[in-house]
């Protein structure tokens, strides 16, 4: 299982449950979600990148939109 892709799979689908409009994503809680993403992407690299599902473009494209919301707060 890759964790990182699990995690982006469901903050991103808006049928899900923990989906979280763009919208609706401050600094505070973008600096947050870097940070799981951050530790997940280090337990997905000691597994071995198992059964991702989204493509590491996607995975990018989602923490850059993630970073220029915590620049928005300097």
């Amino acid at each position: 299982m890759c964790a990182v892709s699990m995690v982006i799979g469901d903050w991103t689908n808006p049928r899900g449950p923990n989906w979280i409009p763009q919208e609706k994503i401050d600094p505070s809680t973008a600096i947050q979600m870097l940070e799981i993403i951050k530790r997940l992407d280090a337990l997905d690299k000691k597994l071995g990148f198992v059964d991702c599902k989204i493509e590491e473009l996607e995975k990018q494209r989602f923490i850059k939109g993630l970073k220029q919301k915590v620049r928005k707060r300097k």
